[in-house]
C-alpha cells in the first residue's frame, strides 16, 4: 500500500532537499573569543563558529562543558591560540577531534612571536619598546628584588600574539585560506571577508598609534603579563605584574616589592583584569597616588563575534591613555 504524505511535510521535504547550504556549511571551533571574533569576520555569513572560552572566563582556569566536547567531535576544523593559553585543549584535541584541521595562532605563517618576560618585575628598554612587534626578542628582565623562582632566563613563548594587529591580519588571512581549503565553493567569499577585515584592523591600528603616543613614556604595572605584543606594537613603559602565575596569588615579600616598585618608578597605574580578583589592587597602590583601571586581553563584556577583536584593541587604548592621563582611573 503506497505512503500517503501530508501536504505539508511534503512541502517541508521540499524545502529541505532545496537549501543544503546549511548542512554543507563547515563546522568550525574557536578556542579563545579574540580567535573567534577574526574567524568570524572571516566566516560571514556562510559559518557560525562555536567558541569554546567565554570572554569572561580565564582560559588559564577552564575546563571543556560536554557542548564543548560535542562541537570539537564534530568539527571540521579548529583554531586555537596554541602555547600556555590552550594548555586546557591539548588532550582533547588529540582524543575528541578526529579528521578535523587543527589550526594554531602560533603556528601561522607571518606571526611572530615574542619570548615570555620571566618574573613579575622587569627593565624597560624604552627603544626596544617603539620597535617593529615582530623582532622575535628576549625581553626577560631581572632586577635584585626579583623572587628566586623567577630568576631563571624563560625560552616559553608569550602566547598572547593576538594582541599585535599585524598578527592578527596575518591570521586572518590564514583563516581564509584555511576555510577556502574545507569549502572551495565558498573560497572567493571568504578572502573579500578577509579583506574587509584586515581594513578594519589597519584603521583601529593606527588611530591607537596616534592615541597611546602623549602616553608611551609613563610606567605602569599589570595584573599578569599578557601585554607584550601590543606594549611593543605602541612602545609603552610596562614595568612588571602583579603575578607571575595567573593560578597563583602574590606572597607578601612580591606585594613589598611591588609598592617599592611603584614609589621608585613612579607607576602611574596598575590594571587588573575582569577574570580574576581585583581586591589585592588596592592594596598595593594604596597611600601611593598610583590609579587602578583594567585591561582585558580578551574582550570580556563584550558580543561575540566579528566585531569584539577591534572593540577589543580600542577599549586597551582606551584604558590605558584615560588611567596613564590621570582621566580615567579610580
Amino acid at each position: 500500500m503506497p505512503r500517503f504524505i501530508a501536504p505539508a511535510a511534503a512541502f517541508a521535504l521540499m524545502l529541505l532537499a532545496a537549501t543544503p547550504a546549511a548542512a554543507d556549511a563547515p563546522r568550525v571551533v574557536v578556542s579563545i573569543a579574540p580567535l573567534h571574533s577574526l574567524v568570524s569576520a572571516v566566516a560571514g555569513d556562510r559559518a557560525e563558529p562555536h567558541l569554546i572560552v567565554p570572554a569572561g572566563q580565564s582560559p588559564h582556569t577552564f575546563s571543556l562543558a560536554p557542548s564543548d566536547a560535542r562541537a570539537l567531535a564534530r568539527a571540521d576544523i579548529v583554531f586555537s591560540a596554541g602555547g600556555a593559553t590552550d594548555r586546557f585543549l591539548e588532550s582533547a584535541l588529540d582524543s575528541l577531534t578526529g579528521d578535523a584541521v587543527h589550526a594554531r595562532f602560533l603556528d601561522t605563517a607571518g606571526v611572530q612571536t615574542l619570548r615570555a618576560r620571566s618574573g613579575g618585575a622587569w627593565r624597560h628598554d624604552h627603544a626596544a619598546g617603539q620597535s617593529n612587534e615582530h623582532d622575535q626578542t628576549d625581553a626577560t628582565g631581572h632586577d635584585d628584588h626579583q623572587e628566586a623562582q623567577d630568576e631563571s632566563s624563560n625560552t616559553e613563548i608569550d602566547p598572547h600574539a593576538w594582541l599585535a594587529p599585524r598578527n592578527a591580519i596575518a591570521f586572518v588571512h590564514a583563516a581564509a585560506s584555511q576555510l577556502a581549503r574545507i569549502d572551495p565553493d565558498h573560497a572567493d567569499g571568504y578572502r573579500a571577508n578577509a579583506d574587509a577585515a584586515v581594513k578594519r584592523i589597519e584603521t583601529v591600528d593606527t588611530a591607537l598609534k596616534e592615541r597611546l603616543a602623549p602616553v608611551a613614556d609613563r610606567p605602569y604595572l599589570v595584573f599578569h603579563d599578557a601585554y607584550q605584543y601590543f606594549e611593543r606594537r605602541y612602545g609603552l613603559t610596562p614595568v612588571g605584574s602583579i603575578v607571575v602565575d595567573p593560578g597563583r596569588p602574590p606572597g607578601a615579600r612580591r606585594l613589598s616589592e611591588l609598592r617599592d616598585r611603584i614609589e621608585a618608578q613612579g607607576v602611574a597605574c596598575l590594571f587588573v583584569e575582569p577574570q580574576f580578583e581585583p581586591r589585592i589592587a588596592h592594596t598595593i597602590v594604596e597611600g601611593t597616588g598610583a590609579g587602578i583601571a583594567e585591561l582585558d586581553p580578551l574582550g570580556a563584556g563584550l558580543a561575540p563575534g566579528p566585531d569584539l577583536y577591534p572593540e577589543l584593541l580600542q577599549r586597551l587604548g582606551e584604558s590605558l591613555w584615560g588611567c596613564l592621563t590621570g582621566s580615567g582611573d579610580s
